[in-house]
């Protein structure tokens, strides 16, 4: 599990930016879209910053995932970054777009919960790679806190209703979810021109 947090910097206090639980675990992911903001702005020519033009969740359910990734590769934007979760699931799907550089979709899923035992088989039936296993280290000296594994699912992205698709059957398999089940997605968007809001 290389891709994890830096244990020796872990603490009983919520890092920086964060407010409760769900910030904790999707500040790695953040912090990859961070460093991939920071590679776009490098990369344009332009030396003005990017401002939010977006940042909120909005309720949903399964049926409209479609929508929401045909928002993130539809974005005028800089960047574009859509967080998907189910309530009482213990993984977020992450889908982001920097304009130029980079895109990539992903799941942050708890080690050692049910649902990581379903995203194994799902993954392993779609034959995508799972991250290798590491042992927890020795001295990580809060055992009890979760710790969490980021799977990618496809990097670059290129086909939208591939993804759509892939994404929807994902939280069928982990999730049980139908049609009609309730899913929280938050849009971020940065640049000059944000997308239309569905």
């Amino acid at each position: 599990m290389a891709k994890f947090v830096n244990y020796k910097k872990r603490d009983i206090n919520l890092p920086e930016g964060c407010t409760d639980l769900h910030d904790v675990i999707t500040l790695h992911s953040q912090q990859k879209i961070n460093a991939a903001i920071t590679r776009a702005k490098a990369a344009t020519a332009s030396s003005k910053q990017s401002a939010v033009q977006r940042n909120e969740s909005i309720p949903g359910t399964l049926a409209e995932i479609g929508k929401y990734i045909e928002m993130v590769f539809a974005s005028r934007g800089q960047s574009f970054t859509l967080g998907i979760n189910c309530p009482g699931a213990e993984f977020t799907l992450g889908v982001c777009r920097i304009k130029g550089v980079d895109s990539w979709a992903s799941v942050t899923i708890q080690k050692d919960s049910i649902q990581e035992s379903a995203v194994r088989d799902y993954f392993t039936g779609r034959g995508l790679k799972m991250p290798e296993d590491s042992e927890t280290p020795p001295n990580f000296f809060l055992p009890d806190v979760p710790v969490h594994l980021i799977c990618d699912i496809s990097s670059p992205l290129t086909d939208k209703a591939e993804l759509s698709e892939v994404i929807t059957d994902l939280f069928r398999e982990v999730c049980g979810a139908k049609e009609d089940t309730k899913l929280l997605f938050h849009c971020m968007e940065t640049g000059d021109a944000a997308s239309p809001t569905p």
